[in-house]
C-alpha cells in the first residue's frame, strides 16, 4: 500500500459579497500544485458551467494570472484574478479544482432600477432572432401567483418554428 499525503485545500476568505455592479472581478490564491483552477457559475437550471468558455455565451468571464508568484510557508502561489458577469439577485460562483474540491461563493447584485437590465439571452445570435416587446427589460418584480406576461416576434426565417420556449426558475440556495 502507497499513501500520498495531500494538505491542499480550496478555502474562501471572503464567501459573501454584495455590489450594484453588472461585474464583480476578484482574485485566488491558487498553490502551484493544483493545476489549473475554474470559476463556475450557476446556469439558472441546477447546473454550474464555467465563466471563462463556457458553453453558454451569456457567462461572461475572464481569467488573468498576475505574473509574481508568492511564497508563504515555503509554498508557491500564483494569484489568478477572474472577473464574472452578474445577474440580478443572487449569483452563485464556485473555485474549483479537479486536484482538490470547490469552494462556494454567494455574490448578490442589487439593482435599484429593473428597468435598467436588458434580457439576457442564452446564446448572443438568439438577439437577433427574437425580438421581445412585453417585457422590454430582463428583470421583473412580480409577487407570488401575479401572471407574466411575455410577447415577441420570432424575425429569423431559417427558424422551423416560430414558438418560443422559456423557463422560469426560483433561486433556492444549495
Amino acid at each position: 500500500m502507497h499513501w500520498d499525503w495531500n494538505d491542499k485545500v480550496v478555502k474562501a476568505l471572503h464567501p459573501t459579497y454584495t455590489t450594484d455592479k453588472e461585474n464583480i472581478t476578484f482574485s485566488a490564491l491558487v498553490q502551484k500544485e493544483f493545476g489549473h483552477t475554474y470559476v463556475l457559475v450557476n446556469t439558472g437550471h441546477g447546473g454550474m458551467t464555467s465563466s471563462i468558455g463556457g458553453s453558454i455565451s451569456t457567462f461572461k468571464g475572464t481569467e488573468k494570472a498576475i505574473e509574481k508568484s508568492i511564497i508563504v510557508n515555503g509554498r508557491t502561489f500564483q494569484r489568478i484574478e477572474y472577473s464574472v458577469g452578474l445577474r440580478t439577485g443572487p449569483n452563485p460562483l464556485e473555485i474549483y479544482t479537479n486536484d482538490k474540491g470547490s469552494a462556494k461563493i454567494m455574490v448578490h447584485r442589487k439593482v435599484l432600477n429593473p428597468s435598467s437590465v436588458p434580457i439576457r439571452y442564452n446564446h448572443a445570435e438568439n438577439e437577433q432572432d427574437i425580438r421581445f416587446t412585453k417585457p422590454t427589460q430582463g428583470y421583473l418584480r412580480v409577487k407570488a401567483g401575479d401572471p407574466i406576461a411575455i410577447a415577441g416576434v420570432v424575425t429569423a426565417t431559417y427558424l422551423e418554428s416560430n414558438v418560443v420556449s422559456f423557463g422560469v426558475a426560483a433561486f433556492q440556495n444549495d
